[in-house]
């Protein structure tokens, strides 16, 4: 879900930049559950895919800071 977000985010051109536990809003919906990803004030523009690749690695550590 949270990967899937911000790949969507990155194909549109924007980088978060800031990603971590606080920024990451997860609510039950039943069988959808939905993610929203906060505060786009470190955002930048035109990531380069190393970029996108690093803010993918950082969503393991959001994980991990929510179990």
């Amino acid at each position: 879900m949270l990967q899937q977000a911000l790949q969507t985010i990155h194909r549109h051109g924007v980088a978060h930049g800031d990603v971590r536990a606080d920024n990451i809003l997860l609510q039950d919906c039943g069988n959808n559950p939905w993610v929203m990803i906060i505060d786009f004030g470190q955002a930048y523009l035109h990531p380069t895919p190393e970029q996108c690749e690093g803010e993918l690695a950082e969503v393991a550590q959001v994980f991990h800071e929510l179990e």
